[in-house]
């Protein structure tokens, strides 16, 4: 027993178990909030060990990264546009035969 709570608790990166997950959320600022639900969903960076009675894993660095995405909104995360480079293109000269009226409609 003593060995499960060092795991779930340990200063470490790695949150082992549904209330380890729900306490560093917590933690953070969240509402209480079931993390299987935080699970299903697919977006939050929560994972689950194989087969039917596996534990949730998730690090507290992405689940922190993640909550402070959430809570600056999607203006702050995306990047800002790029700037299309402008094709190198040479001067042309003006010449005095483009200054002059076409001949066509000189003479009217």
């Amino acid at each position: 027993m003593d060995q499960q709570w060092d795991e779930r608790h340990a200063g470490g990166d790695l949150l082992v178990g549904a209330d380890a997950i729900r306490a560093f959320l917590v933690f953070l600022g969240m509402p209480r909030v079931d993390p299987y639900y935080l699970k299903r969903c697919g977006r939050w960076p929560i994972g689950k060990t194989g087969g039917r009675g596996g534990s949730l894993l998730a690090s507290k660095r992405q689940l922190a990264r993640y909550a402070d995405e959430l809570a600056r909104g999607p203006a702050a995360t995306a990047a800002p546009p790029k700037r299309r480079a402008r094709p190198y293109r040479k001067h042309r000269r003006k010449t005095s035969s483009s200054r002059e009226t076409p001949t066509a409609f000189a003479a009217t």
